[in-house]
């Protein structure tokens, strides 16, 4: 569990293509679960049909939340 409290009140983004074949998807699944598990600020998105890559959603994505965490 995360106490640094610097630390639980940065924002965090995660994603996960549920098309990965390098990592399996529950690595996504686990890094979600210690997110909530320690209280951290995160958004997490799985995403349809990436593959392990990072695409233009996920582009999408990470750029809305910058702008919204800036």
């Amino acid at each position: 569990i995360i106490t640094n409290q610097s630390l639980l009140k940065t924002p965090i983004f995660i994603s996960h293509g549920d098309c990965d074949d390098i990592l399996p998807i529950k690595t996504f699944d686990k890094a979600c679960k210690f997110l909530k598990k320690s209280n951290m600020l995160y958004e997490s998105f799985r995403l349809k049909g990436d593959t392990h890559m990072i695409s233009s959603n996920a582009i999408n994505l990470l750029q809305k939340f910058i702008k919204k965490n800036l």
